[in-house]
């Protein structure tokens, strides 16, 4: 069998970069080979994938991607009604806050089962995402949010626990608050994160308006912080360790830091 057949192309996009992997199918699904490609453009979703094509693979004839944070428009909502009421809901909100035409909208149950998660995205980018990949001979199968998908993974391993995660990104952090095993606030910010005095800054913000009344002190309410990669897992060590946070592991995307 070709290894059209036997894979699947997997892209995790933000403004600033495009990682590419190929990843086998099958009962033992695993990264066979992956490139990155970081810088602004319409053009970096062919050049994550011609860096694979450079190395010699063959390309499959499906995709999926992840959307990342900063591409996104986020929401909560009371967990009221049923999935499609959610949805119908979060698209009217979207288009009556944002005063903008042509979103795809999308809603997950949070962990913990008390709200709703939605998202819109401007389908204008999926177009041309879609297009990229026609050229290519590659059907867009999946479209994914990276941000459900973190979650899920981190409840999975058992990684979301009362506190505040803080989900890094290129262009700025997800604050994500839990308490009783359930999510009570999201929202993004737009920061340096590279930073160190200004992510401590905005993460001490955080922890001061959204920890409970009775926590005292920020050292009691437990922070979770998720990097973007290996590279900034690795600078953020020394802070993490000072400020008493607890660093999550990677997603194994087999991407490169």
């Amino acid at each position: 069998m070709s290894l059209r057949l036997k894979s699947e192309l997997r892209l995790r996009l933000g403004p600033q970069h495009c990682e590419a992997a190929l990843w086998r199918r099958g009962l033992r699904k695993r990264c066979i080979a992956s490139f990155a490609h970081y810088g602004r453009g319409a053009s970096q979703l062919d050049q994550a994938i011609d860096g694979l094509v450079a190395a010699g693979h063959q390309l499959p004839d499906a995709a999926a991607i992840s959307i990342d944070d900063e591409l996104l428009y986020f929401a909560t909502m009371p967990a009221a009604g049923n999935w499609q009421e959610t949805r119908a809901s979060a698209a009217a909100y979207f288009a009556d806050s944002l005063g903008l035409e042509g979103l795809l909208v999308e809603v997950c149950l949070a962990p913990g089962g008390r709200s709703w998660l939605s998202v819109a995205l401007d389908a204008s980018l999926v177009d041309g995402w879609r297009a990229a990949l026609g050229q290519r001979g590659i059907a867009l199968r999946h479209l994914r949010v990276g941000l459900f998908e973190d979650l899920l993974r981190l409840r999975a391993s058992e990684s979301l626990r009362d506190g505040s995660l803080v989900l890094l990104r290129r262009e700025g952090a997800t604050f994500v608050s839990m308490a009783a095993g359930a999510i009570t606030d999201l929202a993004w910010e737009r920061c340096e994160v590279k930073d160190p005095e200004a992510l401590l800054a905005r993460v001490r913000a955080h922890c001061e308006r959204r920890s409970p009344p009775e926590v005292d002190g920020l050292t009691q309410w437990p922070v979770f912080v998720l990097p973007f990669d290996l590279a900034h897992q690795e600078s953020l060590a020394p802070m993490a360790a000072q400020q008493a946070w607890r660093l999550l592991a990677l997603a194994g995307t087999g991407l490169p830091a």
